[in-house]
């Protein structure tokens, strides 16, 4: 374990986790993998998740979630822990195309 991993960051991540409990306990993560199986880096449910927050967030474009996502705590809001340049706009075109 490295030091970095030690430190706490400060994430202003405002009412997201409750959303993302809520898209949890209903399964949309769960679910869009059922129905669009995929060997991609972040899995279509995880992309479709970060979508639906990016959305609630009020942020308008539906592009450059890795800006959007590259200070906060995405292992808290999505579950997974994965680096915000997985959520670049390759990955949410082909989320949406399968």
């Amino acid at each position: 374990m490295d030091i970095k991993s030690l430190i706490l960051q400060p994430s202003d991540v405002r009412f997201l986790p409750i959303v993302s409990a809520f898209v949890k306990k209903i399964g949309v993560v769960e679910e869009i993998n059922r129905l669009c199986p995929s060997e991609k880096d972040v899995s279509p449910g995880h992309v479709i998740m970060a979508l639906i927050l990016d959305t609630l967030s009020g942020r308008s474009p539906l592009y450059r979630l890795e800006r959007s996502f590259k200070d906060m705590d995405l292992e808290l809001l999505l579950g997974v822990d994965i680096e915000p340049s997985k959520l670049n706009d390759d990955a949410v075109g082909s989320a949406l195309v399968t």
